[in-house]
C-alpha cells in the first residue's frame, strides 16, 4: 500500500474546508439525494460524498457503506484530491499497488473499484471527493465520469449556498447584538442628560413658585422659557431614542387586517377637535400586513392631519384603494400645506417646516422620519402630494398581490 502525500496547497486547503464548517454536521436529504443519484448512475451498490480533513475522510453522505469516517491514510479520497483536474479511477484496487494490500479491499469491505471525482471550489482548492464504490471489478463509462463530475459540482454549490446562509444567520446575530448594545448604551445616555435637564426644568419652576415676589417679570420670562426649553430638550431626546428604535423593535408578523374596522377603531380612540370632520371612503379593502406597525404609520401620519388643521371647517379625508399588486392608503386633509420646495425635506430627522412648531405644536421633526422608516421594513413607499394654504395628501403603498 502506497499513503497518498498531501496536497501542495494543504495549508490553504484545510483553512478553506474549515471555513465551511461542514465537518460533522448532520445528514441532510440534499447531499443524500446525490449520492442516491450517482449510486443509480454508475450502478455501484455505494456511493459517498467525503470530505478530507487533516487526519481523516469523514463522510457527509454515505450509501452503502458502514461507519461516518475512515482514517486518511487509507482512503482512496486522499489520493483523488491530489490531482484537481481530473477524477481518479480504480478499476481493480487488488492489481493497484497503491491499494492492493489496502485494509479497505482485503478486508471484510472488500472494495475493489474505486471512481471519484474531486471536489473543488472556486479558488482551486479540493475539499474532498464524491465517488462510487464496488466490491467487484469494474469498468466506468466517460458519460458516467461526465455524471459525476457535474454532481460534485452541485455539491460545491451545495456548500457555497450553507456558508452563506450561516454567515448571514452569524451577521444578523451579530447585528442585533450589536444593535441590543447600542439600544442599551442609548437608552443609559438619555437617561444621564435627560436627568439634569429635568432637574434644570424642576429648579427653574420652584425659583418661580418659591421667589415670585423677589423676581420681577424680566425674570420670570427668563425662568419661564428655561422651564419650556428643559420639557423640549426631553422630548428631543425622547424622540431620539424613538427613531433609533423605530425598525428595530416594530413587529412585522403579517395578519389579514380589514380596512373598514381599523380606521373605525382608529378614529374611535383619537381626540379629534369639534371643527375637524374625518370622513372614511366606503368598501376599503383588507390587506396582508403587520397591524402594529401599520397603527403606527397611520396614527402618526392622521395625528399630523389634525395637528396641523388651520381652517374654521377642518376636513381629513382617508381612502384606499387596492390595485392588482399593491394597496395606496391615503390620508388628506386641507390644512395649512407644504411649501413645495420643502417636500423633499420634511422626512429628515428633525426637520421643521415651521421652527416655531416646536413651541406652538410640540412637533419636533421626528414622527414622519420615524414613519418613513418603518414604512421602508415594510416594504413600502411614503410620498406626499401638498399645497401650501391648501392642504396634504400622505399616501402609503404597500405591496399586495390582489387575488383573482
Amino acid at each position: 500500500m502506497i499513503s497518498p502525500a498531501a496536497p501542495i496547497d494543504e495549508k490553504s486547503r484545510l483553512e478553506a474546508l474549515y471555513s465551511y464548517d461542514i465537518l460533522d454536521s448532520i445528514p441532510e436529504k440534499e447531499y443524500d439525494s446525490i449520492t442516491k443519484l450517482a449510486s443509480a448512475i454508475c450502478g455501484t451498490p455505494i456511493s459517498i460524498i467525503t470530505i478530507v480533513d487533516e487526519e481523516r475522510q469523514w463522510f457527509k453522505s454515505n450509501l452503502g457503506l458502514g461507519g461516518t469516517s475512515a482514517p486518511r491514510e487509507l482512503g482512496f479520497c486522499s489520493h483523488t484530491i491530489l490531482d484537481t483536474e481530473k477524477p481518479l479511477v480504480v478499476k481493480n484496487a487488488l492489481e493497484d499497488e497503491r491499494f492492493k494490500d489496502n485494509p479497505f479491499v482485503t478486508g471484510p469491505a472488500k472494495l475493489e473499484f474505486y471512481a471519484g471525482v474531486p471536489l473543488v471550489t472556486g479558488e482551486g482548492h479540493a475539499l474532498g471527493t464524491l465517488c462510487v464504490l464496488d466490491n467487484n471489478p469494474r469498468e466506468i463509462t466517460s458519460e458516467q465520469l461526465e455524471a459525476l463530475d457535474i454532481l460534485a459540482t452541485q455539491i460545491v454549490q451545495l456548500l457555497e449556498l450553507r456558508k452563506s446562509n450561516q454567515e448571514l444567520s452569524n451577521s444578523k446575530k451579530e447585528l442585533k447584538e450589536s444593535f441590543d448594545n447600542l439600544n442599551d448604551f442609548a437608552n443609559i445616555v438619555a437617561h444621564d442628560i435627560q436627568a439634569p435637564v429635568r432637574n434644570m426644568g424642576l429648579f427653574a419652576d420652584i425659583i418661580i413658585d418659591e421667589y415670585k415676589d423677589l423676581i420681577d417679570d424680566e425674570g420670570k420670562k427668563v425662568l419661564g422659557l428655561l422651564s419650556e426649553n428643559a420639557i423640549h430638550a426631553r422630548e428631543y431626546i425622547k424622540g431620539v431614542l424613538q427613531y433609533s428604535k423605530a425598525t428595530h423593535q416594530i413587529q412585522l408578523d403579517k395578519e389579514t387586517v380589514d380596512l373598514n374596522a381599523f380606521f373605525s377603531k382608529l378614529i374611535r380612540t383619537t381626540v379629534v377637535p369639534e371643527h375637524i370632520t374625518i370622513k372614511i371612503s366606503e368598501d376599503l379593502p383588507s390587506i396582508l400586513i403587520s397591524k402594529i406597525a401599520l397603527q403606527q404609520v397611520l396614527t402618526n401620519l392622521l395625528s399630523n392631519a389634525i395637528k396641523y388643521s388651520n381652517k374654521e371647517n377642518g376636513l381629513i379625508e382617508i381612502d384606499a384603494i387596492e390595485k392588482k399588486s399593491s394597496v395606496h392608503i391615503s390620508i388628506k386633509d386641507n390644512g395649512r400645506g407644504i411649501p413645495k420646495n420643502l417636500l423633499s425635506k420634511i422626512f429628515d430627522i428633525f426637520y421643521m417646516v415651521d421652527k416655531d412648531d416646536a413651541l406652538n405644536k410640540g412637533s419636533y421633526g421626528i414622527g414622519l422620519s420615524i414613519v418613513n422608516k418603518v414604512v421602508a421594513k415594510m416594504g413600502g413607499s411614503l410620498s406626499v402630494d401638498s399645497s401650501e394654504g391648501e392642504g396634504s395628501t400622505f399616501t402609503v403603498s404597500f405591496p399586495h398581490p390582489k387575488k383573482d
